[in-house]
């Protein structure tokens, strides 16, 4: 059997290496290398590594002289790749071995693929989920079907791809993942791309892991330039089709963004990301809009306001004047917060406590702040209006204004 390359990067997350490792080292029907490219790691990887020489003969370890961004990560193990056939693995996920030796005995049956993508399943506190870029039977890509794949696709991800073809055709690009529907359209000049119900990846999800917040501009940005460098490679498509697909991309991946933020309990960030999948006419951005706007507004308001207390310097406690308008806004707070601490009061109740350097003060009546103030003995920097701060975190018009906006026009 040809030898396969199993290409991993790597920073700082040793335990995990340390794992995947020992599962490839139970592995006894495939010819496989190990190319592993240590971003610059300041923990024990380099140990775990050596450690396991006896148990996977063909490893190969190269380490990085200074860290390297999230795009430049993905190459490197690929480009000192030797083996036959390359596929990437993250340090904290599983290759499935028979889907593997299925995947190249399919390459060896038909010179003409240059890449396989095949389907993947969700892992969570070890359970499994759904599975992913799954199809009941194989479908088949050529060139001439790259406007199909532009319709039919949201992603590509984890091909395995023969290294001839690889060397031909992936080169790194500044804001891109190295491997998705970009990378699918240019394997697709070296020969045939399969899409197979075959499983060869379980891919980890757990509590921190980066990868899951797509909210995050380097993130989100590397998905749209997808998109947008995928129809480069169409040069004949239609403008208009062209057009109408991107919108739709894009716009799907503005909520897949949102949603994560909000998995994170970023409220703010997902309402901006909800209102830009708005702007392309997607009906769910719109009803998640108007739900965070008449619904989830104290919360919005809140992460934007302990936002400000978190960029203002050392701060450890929130004073926030209590109102009829502001008393949901202040119980949001005291649920997203932590560990900053969130105290409340009147007016009244504001005025016997103490103020104190590392505090930052909500108001809602200017005559609180001058309070506040003559209790400090100085202007407080560390102040906003919380009164004013939902029509400030509102993106766009309101319906009145928006009334009056198309009255005027």
């Amino acid at each position: 059997m040809p030898q396969v390359s199993i290409c991993i990067p790597t920073r700082n997350r040793a335990h995990f290496l340390r794992s995947a490792l020992e599962h490839l080292a139970t592995f006894s029907r495939l010819d496989f290398e190990v190319v592993i490219s240590d971003n610059h790691s300041s923990d024990d990887t380099a140990d775990v590594v050596e450690s396991f020489r006896d148990r996977i003969p063909a490893l190969y370890y190269v380490r990085q002289n200074e860290p390297l961004n999230f795009y430049e990560t993905q190459l490197p193990p690929f480009n000192v790749a030797a083996g036959d056939y390359l596929v990437y693995l993250s340090d904290d996920d599983r290759l499935v071995e028979d889907g593997v030796v299925e995947t190249i005995d399919r390459f060896e049956a038909d010179p003409s693929i240059a890449a396989i993508y095949c389907a993947w399943q969700e892992v969570m506190d070890g359970v499994r989920g759904s599975r992913h870029q799954h199809f009941d039977e194989p479908v088949r890509y050529t060139l001439s079907d790259l406007p199909k794949v532009l319709r039919d696709l949201k992603a590509a991800e984890m091909p395995f791809m023969r290294r001839s073809a690889y060397e031909r055709s992936v080169s790194p690009i500044q804001y891109q993942y190295g491997f998705d529907l970009y990378t699918l359209s240019q394997l697709l000049k070296a020969g045939d791309i399969l899409l197979t119900p075959t499983l060869t990846h379980m891919v980890t999800r757990h509590d921190g892991q980066e990868s899951t917040k797509l909210y995050r501009d380097e993130l989100l940005q590397c998905y749209l330039a997808d998109y947008e460098l995928l129809t480069s490679n169409a040069p004949s498509l239609d403008p208009l089709v062209a057009m109408v697909s991107i919108a739709e991309k894009m716009s799907l991946q503005y909520i897949v963004a949102a949603q994560r933020a909000l998995d994170d309990l970023r409220f703010f960030q997902a309402r901006t990301l909800f209102e830009r999948a708005k702007v392309y006419g997607n009906a769910a951005a719109r009803e998640w809009v108007e739900k965070l706007d008449n619904e989830m507004w104290p919360l919005v308001v809140a992460d934007v306001a302990i936002g400000f207390a978190r960029t203002a310097g050392k701060v450890s406690r929130i004073a926030a004047e209590l109102t009829a308008e502001t008393e949901l806004v202040v119980e949001a707070m005291s649920k997203l917060a932590t560990p900053i601490e969130v105290v409340s009061g009147t007016a009244d109740e504001l005025m016997f406590l103490s103020w104190q350097e590392d505090e930052f003060f909500f108001y809602a009546d200017v005559e609180t702040l001058r309070m506040r103030e003559a209790l400090a003995g100085q202007p407080l920097r560390k102040a906003r209006s919380l009164a004013q701060l939902r029509t400030v975190t509102r993106l766009g018009p309101g319906e009145a204004e928006n009334t009056a906006w198309q009255e005027a026009s």
